[in-house]
């Protein structure tokens, strides 16, 4: 039974998009400022009148014969509609077929989407991670059999990696790749597979992790295949979703168990080299789930905004809340200009700091709304606890927050000698403070305070890896509070000088609690003694 909801208005905070464009010297060969600015006036105003409408939403109708999943009445409708209005094609090359949107502009549409239902808007996004990966590993013959379908949309694509023993551990999975003549047998079973079964069009291309007979043990053993739905000759292939999970939020969007019974699959890059194909997908999808925290809570915090209003009362942390919210887009905007400038080493130190900090920060905010905006009088139009129950999940999937803390200070962090931190530190620190930034003193002590976490961290990883795997998360968050501290700087004006302070306040009293965790170092975890469980 569908509950009825009172539908609250929402508009894209399009004045702020603009400025931080401009803030962030904007420029684009295929579109100007004023360009950008009228397209997202334009997703705006689509998306408030033809897609928020559609949520809240039905749930899911799954056929457990004969293996089918239909999503609620309206959406196959809608989605076809944006496909035809080229949502599907935005950020991809004119090469491929797309439109050549800038990701620095894309992220913001992205937000639109996902502000107004991000639940139906991952399986899009998931089908954008997959073209990029094709587009970047795939045979000529696999791009000219599938790629187009896939950026315009009638086909879309899914992401199979882990299994039920394994979880986060890539290099424990089972399936195998056995081959044959021009394909391969793919035999396995994948879980937690974001829209693996659906109607919203006829054929899927699954971009699934296996391994061959003579691979080697562990993660170096992987390889990836694309494996569709149905074949070029109209048949179905052997594969099928055999459940689907039951989740506290994101109903929506299927959560499939998927079951490849010899199904034909074709390689995607070298042998044993998938793992390098498929993290080209999930980075940018990592880039996506982060976004999902600024769009979640962008529409949870205009709603209880609203509820404010209505009150004639203003609140402190709906104001702390913006705080922290507006350099987050900003600093959103920034990682996806380093993507558009091919800056990879960059983008791959930002990206596990926005997936793990965004997300967490964004269910707080909605947290936050949820607490001042949800109240009885105004239960039946709000629902932001919808909102909430939907961006709970995103602290866990593509790569739980812990892994990613793990991810930026044993991977990303070292690599080449600390090249990539030390070029970011060089870079913001040698541009000048603004003369007007209210916030300069504050500003240069969280600067001061983060290359004290820094150093720690660089002597950990040199003289016990335990201890800085244990900081990890620590270290994590004192990066991402410099690094808004930073957009604070770029973004500052007059108009948001109370927020900007606000934030700084705040953010200053956060990164000495880090620093004081990184400094105990590993002994209260590592010492914990078992029986205490």
């Amino acid at each position: 039974m569908r509950i009825i909801f009172k539908i609250m208005k929402y508009n894209a905070p399009l004045k702020e998009y603009h400025s931080i464009l401009k803030c962030l010297n904007f420029n684009d060969s295929n579109v100007s400022l004023k360009e950008a600015n009228a397209l997202l006036k334009k997703i705006n105003d689509f998306s408030t009148k033809e897609l928020l409408p559609l949520f809240p939403y039905d749930h899911l109708q799954f056929d457990n014969v004969k293996h089918i999943v239909k999503l609620p009445k309206g959406y196959k409708a809608i989605y076809k509609k944006m496909c035809q209005l080229g949502f599907q094609s935005f950020e991809h090359p004119k090469s491929i077929g797309g439109k050549g949107i800038p990701k620095a502009i894309s992220c913001l549409i992205q937000e639109i989407l996902m502000s107004c239902n991000s639940a139906f808007f991952l399986g899009m996004s998931l089908t954008q991670s997959a073209v990029i990966a094709l587009n970047e590993f795939g045979s000529s013959t696999l791009k000219n059999q599938y790629l187009n379908d896939m950026v315009n949309g009638t086909l879309a694509g899914s992401m199979c990696l882990t299994e039920s023993h394994c979880g986060t551990d890539l290099g424990l999975i089972k399936s195998k790749a056995i081959p044959k003549n021009g394909y391969y047998e793919i035999h396995g079973s994948k879980i937690w597979i974001t829209f693996g079964e659906h109607d919203l069009t006829k054929n899927i291309a699954h971009l699934v992790l296996a391994k061959l007979p003579d691979a080697p043990e562990g993660s170096k053993g992987i390889s990836l295949f694309l494996v569709p739905k149905y074949l070029n000759d109209g048949s179905k292939n052997h594969l099928h979703c055999s459940a689907l999970e039951h989740k506290m939020g994101n109903h929506l969007s299927p959560t499939c168990t998927m079951q490849f019974e010899g199904a034909k699959g074709w390689l995607i890059g070298e042998p044993n080299k998938g793992l390098k194909a498929m993290f080209i997908m999930m980075n940018d999808a990592r880039l996506s789930v982060a976004n999902q925290g600024i769009a979640l809570s962008e529409i949870a915090l205009q709603k209880a905004k609203n509820h404010l209003g209505k009150l004639k009362k203003e609140n402190y942390f709906i104001k702390k809340a913006y705080a922290y919210h507006i350099p987050m887009r900003g600093l959103m905007v920034y990682t996806c200009q380093k993507v558009d400038q091919k800056d990879y080493e960059r983008v791959g130190l930002l990206t596990p700091t926005l997936k793990s900090y965004f997300t967490e920060k964004g269910c707080d905010h909605i947290n936050t709304a949820l607490t001042i905006g949800q109240t009885r009088d105004n239960e039946s139009e709000s629902n932001i606890f919808q909102h909430y129950i939907d961006a709970r999940i995103s602290m866990i999937y593509e790569g739980t927050n812990g892994i990613q803390a793990l991810d930026l200070v044993m991977r990303k962090l070292p690599r080449d000698n600390y090249n990539a931190i030390d070029k970011l530190l060089e870079d913001i620190e040698k541009q000048k403070i603004p003369e007007k930034f209210i916030a300069k003193a504050y500003h240069l002590d969280i600067l001061h305070l983060f290359h004290m976490c820094y150093d720690l961290m660089k002597r950990y990883l040199e003289e016990d890896l335990e201890c800085a795997a244990t900081c990890a998360p620590y270290f994590l968050k004192s990066f991402a509070l410099f690094l808004l501290s930073y957009m604070w700087m770029k973004q500052y004006t007059p108009h948001n000088e109370e927020l900007c302070e606000l934030f700084h306040k705040e953010a200053l009293k956060e990164i000495e609690v880090y620093l004081t965790k990184i400094e105990a170092g590993k002994h209260a975890i590592v010492d914990f003694k078992v029986e205490y469980f």
